[in-house]
């Protein structure tokens, strides 16, 4: 087992060294994942800024520092709202 780790991890690592591939990683990323990346972000983007609002206003209700339990009830209690209205 120690030889085949040994001869696929010096294969992985000539694949890596190759140009070609290198260029065609970078060519994935730029044309493939980063738009998709984009796109997933445009699209939860206004949900996390709708979350993060929750919250805030749950930390406006309870005073987290005084009353943690208070407040997570108080945020649990939001996100619920937010997610029957969903």
């Amino acid at each position: 087992m120690p030889l085949l780790r040994r001869v696929l991890l010096m294969a992985a690592q000539r694949i890596a060294a190759d140009p070609r591939v290198q260029q065609k990683a970078a060519d994935v990323l730029d044309n493939e994942i980063k738009p998709r990346a984009k796109a997933a972000w445009r699209e939860v983007e206004p949900k996390m800024q709708a979350v993060r609002d929750d919250i805030k206003d749950a930390a406006r209700t309870v005073d987290v520092r005084k009353d943690p339990v208070g407040f997570a009830a108080e945020a649990a209690n939001k996100l619920r709202q937010r997610r029957r209205k969903d």
